[in-house]
């Protein structure tokens, strides 16, 4: 395609070409044509194409933690058996652009670039696909050719380390596992929706062929301490700068159930559900907390009410920047459900008025989540 210079010129040269019909100056015509052949010899520059496979590797792998340092390494080979042409490449990083020089290549030989990411925040970042960005020598001609397939790095929140809540109901000194748990400790609790990370063989086919939809049987294993973690995304119950922090806050008591293999399930004010394996896997979990946003309608309210009929569990967590009277009374109807309730209120650094404090329901409030660990150490 013409670029901005290849325009001009374009426009130069019919210009020039006028003048010389009008004055009579054989120069002028002869500018002019050259200023058209300069452009249509660039197009035929660009039809040698760079044809590169690309293969891209993500180290130290496609999810790191929030300020973990990332390598990014493209091998990129020469497809045609003709030696390819010095080029710059364009790699997508989210909103953001790598540029990087390709040098010339012989037919069928490759190289390896790279690049590194430092210190990026939380968040989802597609890379890719790559484009190969080629023009004449005058700038006249340009062409962009997308080649390669596209990643995803998913940046999870910092953890900070704490112990999950203790349950006052009896442990299974064996493990997690449905078949080393207590003879009777697993009892089937009800069918809800399958979601990405459930047993398949748990599904129940008879009412997935009725409903349309998969479902699987719930099974609850009361021995087990079981975590149901809420994260509050209204934006208006968080202060500034103070979500970050409730979503690392969040993270923590996630991958804390995660290493000792107990379950635990993640709710935000979205209506976003996300369950752990028994194993004790929450990558999921930490990928959904890697691309949440404080913009979700929905309130801690409805959450918390819908959790009386849809879960059963030994401690209910709430994590949000601001516990209102509402909250509060939702949070003291499900107290009989639960052996612990707690609410964390990540309430930064201002003089925000002390949080309400519901019967029953233990209230830790923090001004940034590196305080999680002294604090929630005192709720043990």
């Amino acid at each position: 395609m013409l670029t901005r210079q290849g325009v001009v010129a374009l426009a130069a040269a019919a210009v020039l070409y006028g003048l010389a019909v009008w004055l009579g100056y054989r120069s002028l015509a002869a500018l002019a044509l050259a200023l058209v052949v300069v452009p249509l010899l660039g197009l035929a520059h660009l039809l040698r194409r760079a044809d590169y496979d690309v293969t891209r590797e993500l180290l130290p792998g496609p999810r790191v933690t929030a300020g973990e340092p990332v390598l990014v390494t493209l091998t990129l080979a020469n497809r045609s058996s003709r030696r390819s042409p010095a080029v710059e490449v364009v790699e997508p990083v989210g909103a953001a652009t790598r540029r990087l020089r390709v040098p010339r290549l012989a037919g069928g030989a490759s190289t390896t670039v790279g690049y590194s990411l430092d210190d990026l925040p939380r968040g989802r970042y597609r890379i890719g696909p790559l484009t190969v960005d080629r023009s004449d020598p005058f700038g006249f001609v340009a062409a962009t050719t997308a080649c390669g397939s596209v990643d995803t790095l998913r940046v999870h929140p910092r953890i900070h380390p704490v112990e999950p809540l203790a349950s006052g109901r009896l442990r299974d000194l064996d493990g997690p596992a449905v078949d080393k748990a207590l003879e009777g400790t697993v009892t089937f609790h009800g069918l809800r929706e399958y979601v990405r990370g459930d047993d398949r063989r748990h599904i129940h086919w008879k009412s997935s062929a009725r409903t349309g939809t998969l479902m699987v049987k719930q099974h609850v294993d009361v021995s087990e301490p079981r975590t149901a973690v809420v994260l509050d995304t209204c934006a208006d119950h968080h202060p500034a700068a103070t979500f970050e922090a409730a979503v690392e806050v969040a993270a923590s008591l996630v991958a804390a159930s995660g290493r000792h293999h107990f379950p635990v399930v993640l709710h935000d004010t979205s209506g976003a559900r996300t369950a752990a394996g028994r194993d004790g896997v929450v990558t999921g979990l930490l990928d959904a907390l890697a691309g949440v946003d404080a913009t979700a309608p929905g309130g801690v309210a409805d959450v918390v009410g819908r959790l009386r009929d849809e879960e059963v569990g030994t401690s209910l967590v709430l994590v949000t920047g601001r516990l209102t009277d509402r909250d509060a009374a939702a949070l003291a109807a499900v107290r009989r459900q639960y052996d612990s309730v707690v609410a964390v209120v990540v309430a930064g650094d201002g003089d925000a008025p002390a949080p309400p404090r519901p019967p029953g329901v233990r209230v830790v409030t923090l001004s940034g989540a590196e305080e999680l660990g002294r604090a929630w150490q005192a709720q043990h």
